[in-house]
């Protein structure tokens, strides 16, 4: 259920405006988001220093019985140009999860209940905000199984239903898309501080008529040790650069889009616990979107993200 809070300042919209504002670019963001949720990551292969510094072997690690919540925070503004007018999008996505430790499998995968605590979705666009109602999805509980380095398998997810977004289209939004690589990945072998990773990939998603793909490069560092939320923490920054592309239809129009992404993610990782205990990510993207059919035109855009992920308990 959609609930729409109108800002009296509605003016008459062509389709292609529409299109390009509230109505089915809604689901583009949403794919552009749950996209960036991939782009949180650390791959393994790294140049280590040895000069006698204490090194680290970083491990994800739940008792059984033992519970991690998170809130995680999405904040988005997209920005567009079209017909000399700015047409500005803001996304807000709240997620809060709790996860049960219940043991670990022969190959000291953890294996865990998730729990979806709260879920909270606004859109801030003219001519009206809209919240979307996710009340039937808050306490669905399905299974993970996580690696001791972050490789995640959620069982049971996909009997979910999607989010439907009623009143603004017949689009749908998968809900794993919310929980996209919550744990970031961890390197295989010790790491010293001063540690670099490069790294990269290709990621991609089909959902609606719209495919997308995300190919990355990145550099990740071991920064530093300090004190958070009573736990010693490794600090870990990752810049990244990349590209996103996609095409699809819409409204029966041809959409392309393309455009230039880069990064900032800074996490804190509790390494005696082997818990995650903060993410920050700051994200960029600027681009354009091309629209044939009823109207041809191209309409560039920018694009801020910012994620924030923090172990509440």
């Amino acid at each position: 259920m959609i609930k729409r809070h109108d800002k009296n300042v509605a003016q008459p919209m062509s389709k292609i405006e529409r299109f390009l504002s509230h109505r089915r670019f809604i689901a583009f963001l949403l794919m552009v988001t749950a996209l960036f949720f991939l782009l949180i990551n650390v791959p393994a292969q790294s140049t280590r220093r040895d000069n006698g510094v204490e090194s680290y072997l970083l491990r994800y690690r739940l008792a059984s019985d033992e519970v991690w919540t998170y809130r995680t925070i999405t904040t988005q503004k997209t920005d567009m140009e079209m017909l000399g007018q700015s047409l500005p999008v803001g996304i807000t996505i709240v997620v809060e999860y709790s996860v049960r430790g219940e043991g670990n499998d022969p190959s000291q995968n953890v294996r865990a209940t998730l729990t979806l605590d709260t879920l909270g979705m606004t859109f801030d666009i003219v001519p009206e905000d809209m919240t979307v109602d996710l009340a039937p999805w808050i306490g669905k509980k399905m299974g993970l199984i996580l690696s001791p380095t972050g490789e995640e398998t959620f069982v049971g997810i996909d009997t979910l239903p999607d989010i439907r977004f009623d009143q603004i289209s017949d689009e749908t939004f998968n809900i794993q898309s919310l929980l996209r690589n919550p744990f970031p990945d961890l390197p295989s072998h010790p790491i010293k501080i001063g540690d670099t990773w490069q790294g990269g990939g290709r990621y991609s998603q089909t959902q609606r008529h719209i495919d997308t793909e995300v190919t990355t490069h990145s550099t990740n560092t071991l920064e530093d040790i300090d004190i958070l939320n009573g736990l010693e923490c490794l600090i870990m920054k990752t810049k990244m650069t990349g590209t996103l592309d996609g095409s699809g239809k819409q409204m029966g129009m041809d959409v392309v889009f393309e455009g230039d992404l880069e990064s900032t993610t800074t996490w804190y990782f509790a390494h005696e616990t082997g818990t995650l205990v903060k993410l920050i990510s700051d994200q960029f993207m600027e681009g354009t979107i091309a629209v044939a059919g009823q109207v041809d035109m191209v309409v560039p855009m920018t694009q801020q993200t910012r994620i924030v992920s923090q172990l509440l308990r």
